[in-house]
């Protein structure tokens, strides 16, 4: 059985840099990281890649309304090189009340917006460019990071809408103490 450890370590970094290193002496398979208000969980995993050798990092998960999907591209590129093709990225829209109270954005057509994010970051994480013009996010450029590998980008997912566009643009998705009955029910069809 493999078994992954989400952790809430957000205020002192090098705990939890001790802690991932700690997980993979314990033998877990991955260890998994969500943003909360402290550092970022992105350049966390890069710091941690180069003090471990076989664990997965997962964020679970960086809010998209947040950053422009080329500089997640950029610090996903960057993590994944740093950890030896070990790192992956979790993407959500977040809440209404985080992205409108707290990041002081519009939190619009979620659905919408996740699947144009999620096209941008895989065509830079997985091709290494981009040419898209969507109705909410536009890009165009180029990714070359040396020593990264392609990256799989998961997507948060609950509702069926979000499902069906994890679905449809993500590698895999991210579900939040979702009980197994909706999981068997509504996520996985």
């Amino acid at each position: 059985m493999k078994l992954s450890l989400l952790f809430p370590e957000t205020s002192n970094i090098q705990r939890a840099i001790e802690r991932i290193v700690q997980l993979e002496g314990l033998g877990f398979h991955s260890a998994m990281m969500g943003t909360a208000f402290g550092f970022d969980p992105i350049a966390t995993f890069a710091l941690a890649g180069q003090r471990t050798e076989r664990i997965l990092l997962t964020t679970a998960v960086v809010p998209t309304y947040s950053r422009h999907p080329i500089a997640m591209a950029m610090g996903a590129a960057t993590a994944q090189a740093a950890s030896g093709g070990r790192f992956r990225l979790g993407l959500g829209p977040s809440h209404r009340p985080i992205v409108e109270h707290v990041y002081g954005l519009p939190y619009e057509r979620p659905v919408r917006h996740i699947r144009e994010y999620l096209t941008v970051v895989r065509q830079l994480l997985q091709e290494g460019a981009t040419s898209f013009q969507g109705e909410m996010i536009r890009a165009r450029t180029q990714l070359a990071v040396e020593g990264a590998p392609s990256t799989p980008v998961l997507m948060s997912a609950l509702g069926e809408q979000m499902c069906r566009a994890a679905g449809a643009v993500a590698d895999g998705v991210l579900p939040w103490l979702a009980p197994p009955d909706y999981v068997a029910k509504t996520i996985v069809p």
